[in-house]
Protein backbone atom coordinates (compact mmCIF):
# COMPACT_ATOMS: atom_id res chain seq x y z
CA UNK A 1 0.00 0.00 0.00
CA UNK A 2 1.88 3.78 -1.39
CA UNK A 3 1.97 5.96 1.03
CA UNK A 4 -0.46 8.39 -0.82
CA UNK A 5 -3.36 5.72 -0.49
CA UNK A 6 -2.50 5.16 3.14
CA UNK A 7 -3.02 8.85 3.27
CA UNK A 8 -6.24 9.11 1.37
CA UNK A 9 -8.14 6.05 4.28
CA UNK A 10 -7.15 8.16 6.58
CA UNK A 11 -8.68 11.04 5.92
CA UNK A 12 -11.58 9.19 4.90
CA UNK A 13 -11.92 7.50 7.96
CA UNK A 14 -11.36 11.37 10.01
CA UNK A 15 -13.96 12.86 8.26
CA UNK A 16 -16.45 9.39 8.61
CA UNK A 17 -15.57 10.07 12.60
CA UNK A 18 -17.05 13.53 12.22
CA UNK A 19 -19.49 12.68 10.52
CA UNK A 20 -21.46 10.16 12.62
CA UNK A 21 -20.29 12.26 15.87
CA UNK A 22 -22.21 15.16 14.50
CA UNK A 23 -25.25 12.82 14.01
CA UNK A 24 -24.75 11.63 17.85
CA UNK A 25 -24.59 14.81 19.04
CA UNK A 26 -27.39 16.71 16.94
CA UNK A 27 -29.76 13.58 18.11
CA UNK A 28 -28.75 14.23 21.59
CA UNK A 29 -29.61 17.61 21.34
CA UNK A 30 -32.34 17.07 19.57
CA UNK A 31 -33.78 14.34 21.71
CA UNK A 32 -33.26 17.37 24.78
CA UNK A 33 -35.04 19.45 22.93
CA UNK A 34 -38.29 19.40 24.68
CA UNK A 35 -40.28 20.35 21.49
CA UNK A 36 -38.47 17.66 19.37
CA UNK A 37 -41.13 14.68 18.73
CA UNK A 38 -38.41 11.91 19.82
CA UNK A 39 -37.83 13.86 22.94
CA UNK A 40 -38.45 11.90 26.16
CA UNK A 41 -40.34 15.12 27.55
CA UNK A 42 -42.04 15.76 24.49
CA UNK A 43 -43.41 12.19 24.41
CA UNK A 44 -44.15 12.22 28.03
CA UNK A 45 -46.14 15.56 27.01
CA UNK A 46 -48.31 13.44 25.11
CA UNK A 47 -49.21 10.53 27.03
CA UNK A 48 -49.46 13.00 29.88
CA UNK A 49 -52.25 14.76 27.61
CA UNK A 50 -54.11 11.64 28.04
CA UNK A 51 -54.86 12.42 31.70
CA UNK A 52 -55.77 16.09 31.48
CA UNK A 53 -58.63 17.16 31.72
CA UNK A 54 -58.01 20.03 29.32
CA UNK A 55 -58.50 23.76 29.61
CA UNK A 56 -61.33 24.21 26.97
CA UNK A 57 -64.75 25.46 28.75
CA UNK A 58 -67.08 22.44 28.95
CA UNK A 59 -70.43 21.88 29.63
CA UNK A 60 -72.40 21.67 32.81
CA UNK A 61 -73.06 17.38 33.24
CA UNK A 62 -76.20 18.78 36.12
CA UNK A 63 -77.82 20.93 32.82
CA UNK A 64 -77.64 17.96 29.77
CA UNK A 65 -80.92 17.08 28.64
CA UNK A 66 -81.88 13.21 28.15
CA UNK A 67 -79.92 11.37 25.78
CA UNK A 68 -81.80 11.49 22.64
CA UNK A 69 -80.87 8.94 20.01
CA UNK A 70 -80.40 9.62 16.89
CA UNK A 71 -79.45 12.68 17.81
CA UNK A 72 -76.28 11.66 20.37
CA UNK A 73 -75.10 9.33 18.07
CA UNK A 74 -73.21 12.00 16.85
CA UNK A 75 -69.63 13.65 18.85
CA UNK A 76 -70.24 16.08 22.06
CA UNK A 77 -67.24 18.19 21.73
CA UNK A 78 -68.73 20.66 24.81
CA UNK A 79 -67.47 17.33 27.10
CA UNK A 80 -64.04 16.62 27.51
CA UNK A 81 -63.79 12.73 27.04
CA UNK A 82 -65.62 10.57 24.65
CA UNK A 83 -65.71 6.93 24.27
CA UNK A 84 -66.94 4.38 21.44
CA UNK A 85 -66.29 0.50 22.53
CA UNK A 86 -67.41 -2.69 20.86
CA UNK A 87 -66.62 -5.44 23.04
CA UNK A 88 -67.24 -9.32 21.12
CA UNK A 89 -66.95 -12.61 21.74
CA UNK A 90 -66.46 -14.71 18.39
CA UNK A 91 -65.52 -18.62 17.41
CA UNK A 92 -65.12 -20.40 14.25
CA UNK A 93 -66.54 -23.17 12.73
CA UNK A 94 -64.88 -25.42 14.68
CA UNK A 95 -65.49 -23.81 17.99
CA UNK A 96 -61.87 -21.54 18.07
CA UNK A 97 -62.81 -18.69 20.47
CA UNK A 98 -61.79 -15.02 19.59
CA UNK A 99 -62.08 -11.68 22.17
CA UNK A 100 -62.00 -8.45 20.31
CA UNK A 101 -62.20 -4.86 21.36
CA UNK A 102 -62.46 -1.66 19.30
CA UNK A 103 -62.15 1.23 21.06
CA UNK A 104 -62.61 4.60 19.65
CA UNK A 105 -61.86 7.77 21.95
CA UNK A 106 -62.30 12.04 21.15
CA UNK A 107 -60.30 14.13 23.52
CA UNK A 108 -60.30 18.35 24.14
CA UNK A 109 -57.24 19.45 24.14
CA UNK A 110 -57.92 22.86 24.98
CA UNK A 111 -57.42 25.81 22.31
CA UNK A 112 -55.63 26.53 19.20
CA UNK A 113 -56.39 24.94 15.58
CA UNK A 114 -56.84 21.55 17.00
CA UNK A 115 -59.13 21.49 19.83
CA UNK A 116 -59.65 17.76 19.67
CA UNK A 117 -57.50 14.23 19.53
CA UNK A 118 -58.83 11.25 18.54
CA UNK A 119 -57.71 7.78 19.48
CA UNK A 120 -58.38 4.24 17.91
CA UNK A 121 -57.10 0.86 19.98
CA UNK A 122 -57.76 -2.19 18.42
CA UNK A 123 -57.25 -5.59 20.28
CA UNK A 124 -57.74 -9.46 18.85
CA UNK A 125 -56.78 -12.19 21.65
CA UNK A 126 -57.28 -15.73 21.69
CA UNK A 127 -55.40 -18.40 24.54
CA UNK A 128 -52.06 -18.10 23.02
CA UNK A 129 -51.91 -14.91 21.22
CA UNK A 130 -52.89 -11.25 21.70
CA UNK A 131 -52.75 -8.67 18.62
CA UNK A 132 -53.28 -4.82 18.94
CA UNK A 133 -52.74 -1.68 17.60
CA UNK A 134 -53.66 2.31 17.44
CA UNK A 135 -53.81 5.15 15.99
CA UNK A 136 -53.57 8.49 16.48
CA UNK A 137 -55.13 11.72 14.70
CA UNK A 138 -56.17 15.63 15.47
CA UNK A 139 -59.15 17.44 14.58
CA UNK A 140 -57.10 19.86 12.33
CA UNK A 141 -56.43 17.07 9.75
CA UNK A 142 -59.28 14.98 7.95
CA UNK A 143 -57.45 11.57 9.15
CA UNK A 144 -59.99 11.10 11.61
CA UNK A 145 -64.00 12.59 12.12
CA UNK A 146 -67.47 11.23 12.41
CA UNK A 147 -70.77 12.15 9.80
CA UNK A 148 -74.06 11.19 10.95
CA UNK A 149 -75.88 10.84 7.92
CA UNK A 150 -74.77 8.09 6.93
CA UNK A 151 -73.31 7.01 9.62
CA UNK A 152 -69.25 6.71 9.18
CA UNK A 153 -66.67 6.74 12.31
CA UNK A 154 -63.60 6.69 10.83
CA UNK A 155 -59.83 7.13 12.10
CA UNK A 156 -57.13 6.23 9.04
CA UNK A 157 -58.47 3.39 7.39
CA UNK A 158 -60.32 2.47 10.21
CA UNK A 159 -63.85 2.57 10.14
CA UNK A 160 -67.14 1.80 11.13
CA UNK A 161 -69.79 1.94 8.74
CA UNK A 162 -73.54 2.58 9.78
CA UNK A 163 -76.76 2.33 8.03
CA UNK A 164 -78.71 5.81 7.63
CA UNK A 165 -77.99 7.73 10.45
CA UNK A 166 -77.67 4.74 13.09
CA UNK A 167 -74.62 2.75 13.60
CA UNK A 168 -76.19 -0.92 13.52
CA UNK A 169 -76.54 -2.87 11.37
CA UNK A 170 -72.71 -1.66 10.29
CA UNK A 171 -69.40 -2.78 8.99
CA UNK A 172 -66.30 -2.46 11.11
CA UNK A 173 -63.53 -2.66 9.15
CA UNK A 174 -59.47 -2.17 10.93
CA UNK A 175 -55.87 -3.19 8.77
CA UNK A 176 -52.56 -3.02 10.14
CA UNK A 177 -49.85 -4.35 7.98
CA UNK A 178 -49.91 -7.61 10.12
CA UNK A 179 -53.25 -8.35 10.46
CA UNK A 180 -56.95 -7.05 9.95
CA UNK A 181 -60.38 -7.60 10.55
CA UNK A 182 -63.83 -7.35 8.43
CA UNK A 183 -66.87 -7.77 10.54
CA UNK A 184 -70.48 -7.01 10.16
CA UNK A 185 -72.52 -6.26 12.48
CA UNK A 186 -76.39 -6.78 12.47
CA UNK A 187 -79.43 -4.62 13.93
CA UNK A 188 -80.54 -4.28 17.76
CA UNK A 189 -83.51 -4.86 19.27
CA UNK A 190 -82.76 -2.41 22.32
CA UNK A 191 -80.90 1.42 22.10
CA UNK A 192 -80.44 1.01 25.78
CA UNK A 193 -79.96 4.29 27.79
CA UNK A 194 -78.29 3.38 31.58
CA UNK A 195 -78.91 4.93 34.73
CA UNK A 196 -81.21 7.95 34.53
CA UNK A 197 -82.24 8.44 30.83
CA UNK A 198 -78.40 7.91 29.67
CA UNK A 199 -77.05 9.71 32.60
CA UNK A 200 -74.87 7.69 35.45
CA UNK A 201 -73.32 9.77 38.30
CA UNK A 202 -70.03 8.79 39.20
CA UNK A 203 -66.63 10.11 41.28
CA UNK A 204 -67.54 12.84 44.16
CA UNK A 205 -70.33 14.88 44.79
CA UNK A 206 -69.70 18.49 46.10
CA UNK A 207 -71.23 22.10 45.60
CA UNK A 208 -68.82 22.29 42.61
CA UNK A 209 -69.98 18.73 41.15
CA UNK A 210 -73.34 18.02 42.36
CA UNK A 211 -73.78 15.40 40.07
CA UNK A 212 -69.93 14.10 40.50
CA UNK A 213 -66.64 14.74 39.20
CA UNK A 214 -66.62 12.04 36.74
CA UNK A 215 -69.79 11.57 35.41
CA UNK A 216 -70.87 10.48 32.31
CA UNK A 217 -73.83 10.19 29.31
CA UNK A 218 -74.36 7.66 26.93
CA UNK A 219 -75.83 4.58 25.63
CA UNK A 220 -75.59 0.95 25.06
CA UNK A 221 -76.60 -1.93 22.70
CA UNK A 222 -76.67 -4.70 24.55
CA UNK A 223 -76.55 -7.33 21.87
CA UNK A 224 -75.56 -7.10 18.29
CA UNK A 225 -74.67 -10.19 15.99
CA UNK A 226 -71.33 -10.06 14.67
CA UNK A 227 -69.57 -11.86 11.76
CA UNK A 228 -67.24 -11.62 9.28
CA UNK A 229 -63.16 -12.65 8.90
CA UNK A 230 -59.61 -12.20 10.60
CA UNK A 231 -56.63 -12.13 8.70
CA UNK A 232 -54.12 -13.34 11.39
CA UNK A 233 -49.96 -13.86 11.41
CA UNK A 234 -49.60 -17.45 10.51
CA UNK A 235 -52.81 -18.41 9.12
CA UNK A 236 -52.57 -18.81 5.06
CA UNK A 237 -56.30 -18.00 4.64
CA UNK A 238 -58.88 -15.54 6.07
CA UNK A 239 -60.47 -16.96 9.53
CA UNK A 240 -64.59 -16.83 9.66
CA UNK A 241 -66.13 -15.93 12.70
CA UNK A 242 -69.60 -14.94 13.99
CA UNK A 243 -70.47 -14.45 17.96
CA UNK A 244 -71.92 -11.71 19.97
CA UNK A 245 -70.87 -7.87 20.43
CA UNK A 246 -71.69 -5.23 22.94
CA UNK A 247 -71.64 -1.24 21.46
CA UNK A 248 -71.58 1.41 23.60
CA UNK A 249 -70.84 5.49 23.69
CA UNK A 250 -70.57 7.66 26.49
CA UNK A 251 -69.09 10.99 27.21
CA UNK A 252 -68.53 13.48 30.21
CA UNK A 253 -66.11 15.44 31.82
CA UNK A 254 -62.94 13.42 33.39
CA UNK A 255 -64.17 10.43 32.47
CA UNK A 256 -61.40 7.25 33.43
CA UNK A 257 -58.86 9.55 31.95
CA UNK A 258 -57.03 10.69 35.60
CA UNK A 259 -53.88 9.02 37.08
CA UNK A 260 -55.49 8.41 40.66
CA UNK A 261 -58.85 6.18 39.01
CA UNK A 262 -59.71 3.36 37.03
CA UNK A 263 -62.17 1.21 35.65
CA UNK A 264 -63.21 -2.67 36.21
CA UNK A 265 -65.66 -3.21 33.33
CA UNK A 266 -67.39 -6.71 32.29
CA UNK A 267 -70.16 -7.59 29.61
CA UNK A 268 -71.86 -10.84 29.45
CA UNK A 269 -73.92 -12.11 27.07
CA UNK A 270 -76.26 -15.50 28.49
CA UNK A 271 -77.16 -18.18 26.26
CA UNK A 272 -81.07 -17.29 27.57
CA UNK A 273 -80.39 -13.69 25.14
CA UNK A 274 -79.93 -11.97 28.34
CA UNK A 275 -76.76 -9.38 29.07
CA UNK A 276 -75.57 -8.40 31.86
CA UNK A 277 -72.96 -5.45 32.03
CA UNK A 278 -71.18 -4.53 35.25
CA UNK A 279 -68.78 -1.35 36.12
CA UNK A 280 -66.82 -0.93 39.57
CA UNK A 281 -65.26 2.71 39.26
CA UNK A 282 -62.40 3.24 41.87
CA UNK A 283 -61.13 7.02 42.83
CA UNK A 284 -58.04 7.37 45.04
CA UNK A 285 -59.17 8.07 48.81
CA UNK A 286 -62.96 6.97 48.10
CA UNK A 287 -64.88 3.58 47.95
CA UNK A 288 -65.45 1.79 45.15
CA UNK A 289 -68.96 2.45 42.75
CA UNK A 290 -70.70 -0.17 41.10
CA UNK A 291 -72.70 0.43 38.30
CA UNK A 292 -74.91 -2.13 36.14
CA UNK A 293 -77.08 -2.77 33.54
CA UNK A 294 -79.63 -6.09 32.94
CA UNK A 295 -81.28 -6.61 29.60
CA UNK A 296 -83.62 -8.88 28.95
CA UNK A 297 -84.41 -9.97 25.34
CA UNK A 298 -88.03 -9.68 25.44
CA UNK A 299 -87.35 -5.45 26.07
CA UNK A 300 -87.16 -5.67 29.79
CA UNK A 301 -84.08 -2.95 30.94
CA UNK A 302 -82.40 -3.24 34.93
CA UNK A 303 -80.59 -0.67 35.92
CA UNK A 304 -78.29 -2.03 38.49
CA UNK A 305 -76.51 0.14 41.60
CA UNK A 306 -74.59 -0.78 44.69
CA UNK A 307 -76.78 -2.68 46.66
CA UNK A 308 -77.47 -5.20 44.07
CA UNK A 309 -73.77 -5.86 42.49
CA UNK A 310 -71.20 -7.64 44.55
CA UNK A 311 -67.80 -7.57 42.62
CA UNK A 312 -64.80 -9.38 44.43
CA UNK A 313 -61.94 -10.09 42.86
CA UNK A 314 -60.44 -13.82 43.43
CA UNK A 315 -57.17 -14.13 41.74
CA UNK A 316 -54.31 -11.34 41.20
CA UNK A 317 -51.15 -12.33 38.88
CA UNK A 318 -49.24 -10.43 36.63
CA UNK A 319 -49.80 -8.77 32.93
CA UNK A 320 -47.93 -7.43 30.58
CA UNK A 321 -44.25 -6.72 32.48
CA UNK A 322 -45.15 -4.76 36.17
CA UNK A 323 -48.64 -4.94 35.98
CA UNK A 324 -50.48 -6.33 38.63
CA UNK A 325 -53.80 -7.34 37.99
CA UNK A 326 -57.25 -9.22 38.95
CA UNK A 327 -57.23 -11.54 36.53
CA UNK A 328 -60.20 -13.33 37.93
CA UNK A 329 -63.34 -12.29 39.63
CA UNK A 330 -66.59 -13.04 41.57
CA UNK A 331 -69.47 -11.17 40.48
CA UNK A 332 -72.92 -11.74 41.92
CA UNK A 333 -76.23 -9.43 41.32
CA UNK A 334 -78.23 -11.91 43.97
CA UNK A 335 -81.70 -10.26 43.83
CA UNK A 336 -81.30 -12.20 40.15
CA UNK A 337 -79.88 -14.89 41.09
CA UNK A 338 -76.78 -14.44 39.29
CA UNK A 339 -73.14 -15.29 40.87
CA UNK A 340 -70.82 -16.29 38.26
CA UNK A 341 -66.71 -17.00 38.26
CA UNK A 342 -65.16 -15.03 35.63
CA UNK A 343 -61.20 -16.19 34.19
CA UNK A 344 -59.45 -14.31 32.06
CA UNK A 345 -58.77 -16.89 29.07
CA UNK A 346 -55.12 -15.53 28.50
CA UNK A 347 -53.56 -13.06 31.37
CA UNK A 348 -51.05 -11.36 28.86
CA UNK A 349 -53.42 -9.12 27.01
CA UNK A 350 -52.40 -6.03 28.35
CA UNK A 351 -52.42 -3.14 25.87
CA UNK A 352 -48.96 -1.18 26.52
CA UNK A 353 -51.14 1.58 24.61
CA UNK A 354 -51.27 5.61 25.10
CA UNK A 355 -54.19 4.51 27.03
CA UNK A 356 -53.33 1.44 28.69
CA UNK A 357 -55.62 -1.54 29.64
CA UNK A 358 -55.80 -5.25 30.44
CA UNK A 359 -58.23 -6.14 27.66
CA UNK A 360 -59.60 -9.69 26.78
CA UNK A 361 -62.05 -12.54 26.82
CA UNK A 362 -63.08 -14.20 29.64
CA UNK A 363 -63.70 -18.10 30.62
CA UNK A 364 -67.57 -17.53 32.73
CA UNK A 365 -68.98 -20.41 34.96
CA UNK A 366 -71.54 -20.30 37.54
CA UNK A 367 -74.94 -19.80 37.57
CA UNK A 368 -75.49 -19.29 33.77
CA UNK A 369 -74.07 -20.50 30.55
CA UNK A 370 -72.21 -17.29 29.29
CA UNK A 371 -69.49 -15.64 27.19
CA UNK A 372 -67.96 -12.62 28.44
CA UNK A 373 -64.89 -9.78 28.17
CA UNK A 374 -63.36 -7.71 30.54
CA UNK A 375 -61.47 -4.42 30.85
CA UNK A 376 -59.81 -3.19 33.26
CA UNK A 377 -57.72 0.40 33.39
CA UNK A 378 -55.74 2.06 36.37
CA UNK A 379 -53.69 -0.97 37.12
Amino acid sequence: MTARTLRIITITAIIVLFLLMGAVGYLLFQTHNDTHPLSIKSSKQVSDTWYRTGDHATASLADLRNVTLPTDFAFHPHYQHEWWTIAANVKTDDGHHYGIQWQYIRLGHGGGSHTQLYLAQVTISDRGHHWYAQRIARSSSAQAGLQTTPFNLWIDNWYLDGTGSVPLPGKLHVATEQWSMQLALGTTSQWVRPGQNGRQQWGKTHAQHPVGNASSFGWQAPMADISGRLRLPHHDKPIQVSGQAWLGQRWGNQLLLQPQSGRDWFVFHFSSGMTLSVTRFRQAGEKPQFRGVLTYPGGTVVNLSARDIIMTPTLMGVSGQSHYIPYQWNIRVPDYHVNLTATAINRADWLPLLVPSWSGPINVSGSHTATGFMQLTGY
